[in-house]
């Protein structure tokens, strides 16, 4: 009826299923995802270092001739790199200075427009921002550069943008010049360089150079592939154990369950529960009194599992399995094994069944409740909490005992 819930909650009550292996698992998709992709780095290191060292000149050189190739190449770097810095920050400050022109031309153009409008003429007239290309009112203009409908406001803010202006393209001319002056100091070290006596060697020198260095990466990348490869090795062993851990529990409750439903199913005279394994919950296909006893059989042999091999302990509710007529003989062998195998259950028991048979169980050690409509009523459900809740204080004590 349920499909496979039931399956899923048994085992996880039962331990038969493993957060643990579930977390190995994700532990072993991340690690041999990072290996792949440390595998294909190592691949393509090696395969950039093999391809250059059969193209570059790498002559051996003497210590000295090594010594002095890096010095001169030391002083080329940061001489290029400092110029390179230099240019990289004058031409973001042309950039940005560029743009608040921009924007003071923009205020600029937009304030003379203002004032060749007549109050009287163009009151509706409409400018095109030179950005968007949306069209602003008189009254949008104003309220945009923060100004209100004086001539003498606006002729005043007019002189402010200007200066605003000459100041900005001041500075504008000013990084330009010094930009341009950096840029030819910067040519001019590349010509040097280029003339040195031994440039040719410096081009070998870091030929040499970068055939080292992805040879240091390449080793790098095994170290790390080897690294990962033992951690995979390691987690796939802890999953072997796992499932040997889980294998020999569920073989465990595959023979108790299959001890107990055996003992029951002779109790009650069933004779056909053999078809149903460990944890498969397809509807039983069986009719009146045989499905009854069937569903009964299974009822009691899944209680007592999980009474005995569930670090949880739950109370245990059973409906009267009575649904049609059986006969008397059935009835007592059914509620025989209700008393030995529900109701002698250490748990706290709940089983209901009609007044006339009480006297087929041994309620000696139940609390014994019974219920008259209307039962969902606000007094009759609290006194029914009084009766089926066990306080704390209760001198009794054990609500697992309560029936």
């Amino acid at each position: 009826m349920y499909k496979d819930q039931p399956k899923a909650i048994f085992e996880y009550y039962l331990k038969l299923s493993s957060n643990q292996l579930i977390a190995l698992g994700e532990q072993l998709k991340a690690l041999s995802n990072e290996k792949n992709e440390v595998d294909g780095q190592l691949r393509q290191v090696e395969g950039v270092r093999k391809s250059y060292s059969s193209e570059a000149e790498t002559d051996v050189m003497s210590p000295k001739e090594f010594d002095e190739l890096r010095t001169e190449l030391n002083e080329y770097v940061a001489i290029t790199d400092d110029l390179q810095t230099k240019i990289s920050s004058y031409s973001n400050q042309i950039s940005k200075i560029k743009m608040k022109l921009d924007n003071h031309r923009h205020d600029y153009a937009e304030i003379h427009k203002l004032l060749l409008a007549t109050n009287a003429r163009f009151r509706d007239i409409e400018y095109e921002c030179t950005y968007c290309h949306s069209r602003l009112t008189r009254e949008q203009s104003l309220t945009r550069l923060e100004l209100g409908d004086n001539d003498f406001e606006i002729r005043q803010r007019e002189i402010e943008a200007k200066q605003d202006i000459e100041v900005d393209q001041a500075n504008l001319d000013s990084l330009l010049s010094t930009l341009t002056s950096l840029r030819s100091d910067f040519d001019e070290k590349n010509r040097r360089v280029s003339s040195l006596r031994n440039a040719s060697n410096i081009d070998k020198y870091v030929d040499h150079q970068v055939i080292t260095k992805l040879g240091q990466l390449a080793g790098k990348y095994q170290v790390k592939s080897s690294q990962l490869e033992a951690s995979i090795g390691e987690i796939k062993k802890d999953q072997r154990e796992e499932r040997a851990t889980l294998k020999a529990a569920r073989e465990s409750n595959e023979l108790n369950y299959e001890q107990i439903k055996s003992d029951i199913a002779i109790e009650l005279g069933v004779p056909s529960v053999s078809n149903k394994p460990f944890l498969n919950f397809q509807k039983v296909k069986d009719a009146g009194t045989a499905l009854n006893k069937i569903l009964l059989c299974l009822y009691l042999t899944y209680f007592e599992i999980m009474v005995s091999r569930s670090n949880t302990t739950f109370p245990m509710a059973m409906d009267s399995f009575v649904k049609n007529e059986i006969t008397d003989s059935n009835e007592d062998k059914m509620f025989m094994a209700v008393q030995k195998h529900f109701m002698s259950l250490n748990n706290q028991t709940f089983f209901s069944l009609i007044k006339r048979n009480q006297s087929k169980l041994d309620l000696t050690n139940s609390r014994v409740t019974i219920l008259k409509r209307p039962i969902l009523i606000d007094s009759a459900y609290k006194q029914l909490v009084s009766e089926l809740i066990v306080a704390e204080d209760n001198p009794d004590g054990n609500v697992g005992n309560e029936r």
